[in-house]
């Protein structure tokens, strides 16, 4: 029996597989709506003054052109944040691997990640005094006095340790945008932060820019754009002739223009002293804004899913200029003293000297360092999700191979093998299979109505089942050649997950509807959700003994002992951890890969204690257990592998 977690239908940008071997005991990866938008590219700040932001769909490698760091074999970077300082250097953060700088225009890299405790990193910063700020994915904000040489946490007050976006006011006042927990202040160059939330309450910052008189405007998740006059006064909606709830970036141009770039909506401006938001996307070519930059003749560039765009009118008509820039995804866009344009994509740095006109690359060759996914077949074959496909690697991770014959689209949310070793993947495209280990795929969706499969499982007799979003489950008896919807009853057809226990249940996690629970080959279905206190059930796993595990969208962990009928709560020492993936070993401790690093359980889940000694990367995606006991665990910055149950951890 095998199992596995599926997700989300946003814009994802990067592998997400999950795949369970007949040698372990279940194991999920699962992601909360906003994690997945992170994933997605959708969730993180931007660089924060009024020369450059950018939106997150970003996952940075550890590498540069001219060998100065580490090479991985995983597939192609996506850079999460480019700052230029008063002196020209470039600083890049990271996904994967902390920070690096360039001094040369970015000719050549090295990384400056001493006493950087978390190298996930999602924004960064500068003060007027030169200081560097860098706000990461779950350790909060780290400052660095020396220009990168050396790091220190500067987080005291500061509860929410996920940073998205980041400010900085003439006088030096900080102000960090968070996950869930609006904005955060600080007066002493990040010594000591205070919450500046009324208003504002649970709500995410993309990104924050300042203007003339000083005030605040905060781009949010779901709320567009809000605005603070004055530090202990209440945010208030301002998103008047705004069209879309979801701000990915702010800036503000020598002018005092305030432009705003939007989830598929485009452009907007706010002139100078205005009160309503004008749309202004005529020339763009596409409609997602990651980032944007302005240089001091005032031109405006758009980093997009489509390359690059930009305006010599405040705005008014786009430009797309994309000469050279062989990647068309840009995440991220900065300008140096010089004039440089920098833009950084997929497939990692480019630069251009002439305002866009033409590009050339700076680090050909990168490969990222981030995993997201990890499973080991029944010859210990053990398999690596990463942005540009499947990766391979036969010899305990030491070598990775890329495994991409057929694979047409590389994002795969899921992954199976039945008994016979055929390797099952769901996809935007569907179901794909693999005979070979690997080596090739064939697309196989006959009678696949709905084409973007998050979730997989297979039965003891051999049966697929695919769990989809808008469609519901799909069943094949004949090796994935011929499908057909099992859906009776089943309310909610936005499937999540799924797992089998030892009595050929399936349960199905939906986003909304909770979890649904059949006792017939997925015939029919019945919900099983008292005691649930969240019905969106995002991961499910189940121990040797037929205890139930499933995650939901609040973070929380939740236990069945009788087959679904009933839950409990679990969660224990993790309260303050948001969670990505299960393993439970055939020992029956379990295991949860967090943003906090990796959390165990020796006791069916009833307390939990942190296994993170040697995990340098604390945001942990995916754990898998090969057939000696060793686990591994993809993370933020790559693979991680113990042979003592947890305790340590080496790469």
């Amino acid at each position: 029996m095998h199992t596995t977690a599926g997700f989300f239908k946003y814009f994802v940008v990067v592998l997400i597989t999950l795949l369970v071997t007949p040698n372990t005991q279940a194991h999920v990866f699962f992601l909360g709506k906003a994690d997945r938008d992170l994933i997605a590219g959708r969730l993180s700040g931007a660089n924060l003054d009024t020369r450059a932001t950018s939106s997150p769909e970003k996952n940075l490698a550890k590498v540069s052109a001219v060998s100065t760091l580490v090479r991985e074999t995983l597939g192609p970077p996506k850079f999460f944040s480019l700052k230029a300082n008063s002196s020209g250097h470039l600083f890049a953060g990271t996904y994967a691997s902390g920070i690096i700088r360039s001094t040369d225009n970015g000719l050549t890299w090295k990384p400056m990640n001493k006493g950087l405790a978390n190298t996930s990193i999602n924004v960064l910063a500068f003060n007027p005094s030169g200081h560097i700020f860098a706000g990461t994915n779950g350790s909060g904000v780290f400052r660095s006095i020396d220009n990168g040489e050396t790091w220190r946490p500067a987080n005291i007050g500061l509860t929410n340790s996920t940073v998205y976006s980041l400010a900085v006011n003439p006088s030096g006042h900080l102000f960090a945008g968070t996950h869930e927990s609006g904005v955060w202040y600080s007066t002493n160059n990040g010594n000591s932060w205070k919450q500046i939330n009324a208003g504002m309450e649970k709500t995410t910052v993309y990104a924050l820019v300042i203007n003339p008189a000083g005030h605040i405007l905060a781009g949010t998740i779901g709320r567009g754009v809000l605005r603070l006059t004055k530090v202990g006064e209440l945010w208030i909606p301002f998103n008047t002739g705004m069209t879309n709830s979801t701000v990915y970036c702010l800036i503000r141009n020598s002018s005092g223009y305030i432009f705003a770039g939007t989830k598929g909506d485009g452009m907007f401006r706010l002139p100078l002293n205005g009160d309503s938001w004008q749309p202004i996307s005529t020339g763009l070519i596409d409609a997602h804004i990651h980032s944007l930059a302005v240089n001091p003749t005032g031109q405006v560039f758009a980093g997009t899913g489509s390359g690059v765009c930009r305006s010599n009118d405040n705005g008014e008509t786009w430009k797309p200029i994309n000469n050279g820039l062989s990647n068309p995804r840009v995440f991220s866009l900065a300008l140096n003293s010089s004039g440089y344009i920098f833009a950084g994509s997929y497939e990692g740095m480019w630069r251009s000297t002439d305002k866009g006109e033409t590009w050339k690359p700076l680090n050909t060759g990168l490969t990222v360092a981030s995993v997201y996914s990890l499973a080991v077949n029944p010859a210990g074959s053990i398999f690596a999700g990463a942005g540009s496909g499947l990766s391979r690697s036969t010899d305990d991770g030491k070598t990775w191979t890329l495994l991409k014959t057929g694979l047409s689209n590389p994002i795969v949310f899921s992954l199976v093998l039945n008994s016979a070793r055929h390797i099952f993947a769901g996809s935007y495209e569907g179901v794909l299979r693999s005979t070979d280990n690997g080596e090739t795929w064939k697309p196989i969706n006959a009678g696949i109505t709905n084409p973007t499969v998050y979730a997989l499982a297979v039965n003891a007799a051999g049966h697929l089942f695919a769990g989809t979003t808008g469609g519901g489950v799909f069943r094949s008896t004949n090796n994935g050649d011929s499908w057909t919807p099992v859906n009776t009853d089943l309310t909610d057809t936005k499937v999540q997950s799924l797992t089998i226990n030892s009595l050929g249940h399936l349960f199905a996690g939906t986003n909304g509807g909770g979890v649904f629970r059949s006792t017939d080959n997925g015939d029919t279905w019945k919900p099983v959700n008292n005691g649930l206190s969240d019905t969106h059930a995002h991961g499910l796993a189940v121990n040797s003994t037929d205890h139930i595990f499933v995650s939901t969208k609040g973070g929380r962990v939740s236990r069945s002992t009788d087959n679904g009928e009933t839950w409990e709560s679990v969660n224990s020492g993790l309260e303050i951890a948001k969670l990505y993936s299960f393993l439970i070993n055939s020992s029956g401790q379990i295991f949860v890969g967090t943003d906090a690093g990796v959390f165990r359980s020796t006791n069916n889940g009833d307390t939990w204690r942190p296994v993170n000694t040697g995990l340098k990367n604390l945001l942990v995606y995916d754990l898998v257990l090969n057939s000696s006991g060793h686990i591994f665990a993809g993370t933020g910055g790559g693979v991680f592998h113990s042979t003592d149950n947890g305790e340590t951890w080496t790469r």
